[in-house]
């Protein structure tokens, strides 16, 4: 019975630990993105701002690191969307409103919103000097996370069907 009980704990342990390791290589490498992003995207709008102005600058920076899943915007001071991506329809106005009313870190964060998982951090954003508002950068990791979800489900499967042949092999080993 002890032998049982170490192989059901053994298979059920390291494929918890199996799927806790897939979910934070994931979430690790969004996050790794979005900080990279996040740090370059000063740089990126004082580049674009001597070709026009801060809001043009601002625009075309993110029209520039827009991709399908990723979603940046800047809110001045007073909550107002300064800038936001050129294809609003990629990102549904309503999830910047409740960001907006999320405490957001400047380390990327994964969140919950409905049926979407993302990852989004927010920082403080100054152009020489100059404090514009706050620049939020969000990645939806719905798909990637859905794809984790069934490898890990398909994991917990293979490791119960496993404990069943072990626990049916030395039973009858034993007997």
């Amino acid at each position: 019975m002890e032998l049982i009980a170490l192989a059901v704990l053994g298979v059920s342990g390291v494929a918890i630990w199996a799927g806790w390791r897939m979910e934070q290589t994931l979430i690790s490498v969004h996050k790794q993105n979005l900080e990279y992003i996040a740090a370059r995207f000063p740089e990126q709008v004082e580049i674009y701002t001597q070709i026009g102005s801060v809001e043009t600058g601002v625009e075309h920076t993110i029209d520039k690191l827009s991709i399908p899943g990723l979603l940046i915007w800047v809110r001045n001071p007073n909550g107002q969307i300064l800038s936001r991506p050129s294809d609003i329809n990629s990102s549904p106005p309503e999830l910047m409103d409740r960001v907006a009313t999320t405490d957001v870190s400047p380390q990327p964060t994964v969140f919950r919103f409905d049926d979407r998982y993302v990852v989004l951090c927010g920082s403080p954003l100054s152009i020489w000097g100059t404090p514009l508002g706050q620049v939020y950068i969000l990645k939806d990791i719905t798909e990637d996370q859905m794809r984790l979800n069934a490898g890990v489900h398909s994991l917990m499967l293979s490791s119960i069907v496993a404990v069943v042949l072990l626990v049916v092999t030395i039973s009858r080993r034993i007997r």
